[in-house]
């Protein structure tokens, strides 16, 4: 895994962050699903496939897997939840989701086969084939994408997205896939966020100005701290350079961190001006001495070395009459 995905990974693994973007996508920040009900799985999804007398294996990672027990209206309600990080676009995302969902159905459907075999439930010859019978039932699997780049996710988030021209006589006949997106560029209700991911993501959409993220700072107080490890989240996908090396008690005040990082940008931001003026008067320089030496004028050369009054004059009449 490259920083960026370990990083991602791990901070979406933690039951509490888990929850809160899942409770935010589905339950528009009720807190409906509780950390103590996810289940990690096994986040490997395989089917074995046989057709014609060979057997076909298609194995796929997914990023993150967990199983969760919903309690809703009286009933209880089991489903899979996925977590797919992104810290680029992937313009192929739907079809990458639709495999693995497929993927976690066939499997679930071969362990049912496999459990039904062994227990000799069949009735008939079509529950037999299959190995499924008709009050067998399957567990709804649901993968969400979290877009950590530093843009607006501009990809498809529909299969149909992907393709082109689709004829209108076909169109109510293909099955179109619609992919779950998590993107804090056109986020606006943070508060809905019950954990600090809330303000990790809120940080990446306000990344690109220091205005926005002073705004930021003046909403959140004097007082606004986070966890080290989500101030690592928000350095390793912003570019931010929030030092973490002042914590009280694993938590950084973010008011001190945020002044010494856009100081630090402003500094870094002059120091790149002042190295490209010396890069543009180098090139002037050796223009100027270029043309001298064509001219043969080798002793205005050694001159304008010691003179730099002469030398802008000659820079003047020979390079750029704009010089100053």
């Amino acid at each position: 895994m490259s920083d960026k995905d370990t990083v991602s990974h791990d901070y979406m693994s933690d039951n509490q962050h888990f929850a809160d973007v899942w409770n935010y996508y589905l339950h528009d920040g009720r807190q409906v699903i509780r950390p103590e009900d996810l289940v990690d799985k096994d986040p490997v999804e395989e089917a074995v496939v046989k057709k014609y007398k060979k057997i076909v294996t298609t194995k796929r990672l997914r990023d993150i897997l967990k199983g969760v027990t919903i309690k809703s209206d009286g009933r209880r309600i089991y489903a899979i939840l996925g977590i797919e990080n992104q810290s680029d676009v992937h313009y192929a995302m739907p079809v990458r989701n639709n495999l693995y969902d497929a993927l976690n159905y066939a499997g679930q459907v071969a362990d049912i086969a496999r459990q039904n075999r062994e227990k000799k439930n069949a009735k008939d010859s079509s529950e037999f084939l299959s190995g499924f019978t008709m009050e067998d039932k399957i567990i709804p699997v649901i993968t969400l994408v979290i877009n950590w780049g530093d843009k607006k996710w501009d990809g498809p988030t529909r299969l149909s997205d992907m393709m082109e021209n689709l004829e209108p006589d076909l169109e109510p006949y293909v099955n179109d896939y619609r992919m779950n997106l998590v993107d804090p560029h056109v986020i606006d209700d943070f508060d809905k966020f019950k954990t600090e991911l809330g303000d990790v993501f809120e940080f990446i959409r306000r990344q690109n100005s220091d205005e926005d993220i002073r705004a930021m700072l003046d909403k959140k107080g004097p007082n606004w701290s986070l966890a080290t490890q989500s101030v690592n989240v928000i350095n390793t996908f912003t570019g931010a350079s929030i030092a973490v090396d002042e914590e009280e008690g694993g938590r950084i005040i973010m008011c001190k961190g945020i002044e010494m990082m856009i100081e630090k940008g402003r500094e870094e931001g002059r120091e790149e001006g002042r190295e490209e003026g010396r890069e543009e008067r180098t090139d002037i320089i050796n223009t100027l001495n270029q043309k001298l030496a064509e001219a043969g004028r080798t002793e205005d050369i050694i001159k304008a070395a010691y003179d730099k009054e002469y030398q802008k004059q000659l820079i003047i009449e020979l390079v750029d009459k704009d010089y100053e």
